[in-house]
């Protein structure tokens, strides 16, 4: 592990300062990221013995020290783009609940826009988690990209182990974090507008709601609403997922693709989910989930998938599995071989 250097994201108020003084130049996000002095002059020599062929940025918030590695060692820079990360985080900030939340995700949107487009315009090749983002990118003038899928691999099922959560036979579930601005918005008009719904239809309906640090709102919500369980942090996801009989996202609110949507996917029951929640999937892979935009659609739907009158998705289950799997990168591997800086 020698070539592994963890950098670290500085914490306290002189961070805070620079981060502040740096503003005009770099969003928040990307000057927490970027190493101070002391550190560029170990590890910019370590990194020239290493003589890479490229630079793999991974995500924008990593761009500005990507950006002068691709300028001191003069190799290509390659982006992995995981959002329209200026639209996505103004949202989250115009969602956020408490005054803390919103100054942290204020200073992050100062200048991201800009910073974002210069970024991708400058980069060798964009790959794009998302189809519908890189076609708006294209339209802002990044020349070159390509939709690179995200990589879900499903563990092995295995049914002697005994799950540490055990859902009501015939349940509805959500899994996904319940802290951030938009997962919760989109919880909350679950439990709001759409769950008393669904129990007028099904009275003994159920759902369990289950994912990490879930927000004091959604906890109180949640308690006022019969037939909801809220499962906090729970130390793995699969055997949640294989006891589902629905699987819902009722996310309002995002961008790139919803990571969340990928993985239920592969469990093969009915999935419901807003058009949100599959925003940037393939059309072939859409056509595996059962869209509802309305509260009385979305109620209407979960009833029938609970009751088991929902007619099955038009396209066979095994087309989220291809799209998805390893395979997919072939055509990153052939694009970083062809655009690689030669041998030093």
């Amino acid at each position: 592990m020698d070539d592994l250097i963890v950098l670290p994201i500085e914490v306290g108020f002189a961070a805070l300062l620079r981060r502040l003084l740096l503003l005009p130049i770099w969003p928040s996000h990307v000057s927490s990221r970027f190493p101070s002095q002391a550190i560029w002059r170990t590890l910019l020599p370590r990194v020239e013995r290493f003589k890479p062929q490229g630079i793999w940025q991974d995500n924008l918030w990593s761009g500005a020290t990507a950006c002068r590695l691709e300028r001191c060692l003069r190799v290509p820079r390659w982006v992995r783009s995981h959002n329209i990360e200026f639209r996505y985080m103004n949202r989250q900030r115009q969602l956020a609940r408490g005054l803390g939340e919103r100054f942290r995700l204020w200073m992050t949107c100062i200048g991201l826009e800009r910073y974002e487009l210069a970024n991708l315009r400058s980069a060798r090749c964009v790959f794009d988690i998302s189809m519908d983002d890189l076609a708006y990118w294209k339209q802002r003038g990044v020349s070159e990209g390509k939709w690179l899928p995200p990589i879900v691999t499903v563990p092995p099922r295995n049914e002697k182990v005994e799950p540490t959560f055990r859902l009501s036979p015939g349940s509805a579930l959500y899994v996904g974090n319940l802290h951030t601005p938009n997962n919760v918005q989109g919880l909350m008009w679950l439990l709001t507008e759409v769950w008393p719904r669904v129990r007028v239809l099904n009275p003994t309906a159920e759902v369990t709601i289950a994912g990490s640090n879930p927000h004091p709102d959604l906890i109180s919500a949640a308690a006022s609403c019969p037939g909801v369980t809220i499962v906090p942090n729970p130390a793995e996801v699969w055997p949640l997922y294989w006891q589902a009989k629905v699987l819902i996202n009722p996310i309002k609110a995002g961008s790139g693709v919803n990571i969340k949507t990928i993985e239920m996917l592969q469990v093969g029951c009915h999935l419901i989910s807003t058009p949100t929640g599959v925003g940037g999937l393939p059309q072939s892979v859409k056509e595996l989930v059962h869209l509802a935009d309305t509260p009385e659609a979305f109620a209407q739907t979960l009833d029938q998938a609970l009751r088991g009158t929902l007619p099955e998705a038009r396209r066979p289950p095994d087309v989220a599995q291809m799209c998805f799997r390893p395979e997919a990168i072939a055509g990153l591997v052939t694009t970083l071989r062809q655009q690689s800086a030669p041998n030093q």
